[in-house]
């Protein structure tokens, strides 16, 4: 990433780690919820920044990188069972977050969840694409 904020922004010590995770959202890599970086960046966020979404019970920044997570983890899975997603994510959540994002179509190549072998396909992979229809029904709740 060439932009010149971001180099302005890691010259600032409070905001070397908002630097640092900017560059990997834009490069679309895996953040640990428990990284240096992402830990100093909650110890910044005001009082009403650390509210927790209704659907989730996670701070909005919170919900976001592990959305982002999800993406990251689409570009590097072609599939990945709800255990290990949640393992990854630091969720027990996972399969849920996973549908809600499939609904609001935030993952791309239209992934689909196979709720008996508990398995999310995320589509990215040619193979993966002759799944019957009945295994890309999706169940909330």
């Amino acid at each position: 990433m060439k932009d010149g904020r971001l180099v302005k922004m890691d010259a600032i010590e409070q905001f070397k780690s908002h630097s640092t995770i900017l560059k990997k959202m834009h490069n679309n890599q895996f953040m640990p919820t428990d990284s240096k970086d992402w830990v100093q960046l909650e110890h910044t966020l005001t009082e009403s920044q650390r509210a927790l979404t209704a659907d989730f019970g996670l701070t909005y920044a919170r919900r976001a990188l592990m959305e982002h997570n999800m993406l990251a983890l689409s570009h590097i899975y072609a599939n990945i069972t709800f255990q290990h997603l949640g393992t990854l994510l630091g969720t027990k959540q996972a399969e849920q977050m996973a549908a809600k994002m499939i609904t609001d179509d935030k993952l791309p190549n239209r992934p689909c969840m196979d709720q008996i072998e508990q398995i999310l396909v995320f589509g990215n992979d040619k193979n993966n694409r002759n799944i019957p229809s009945n295994h890309a029904n999706i169940i909330l709740g």
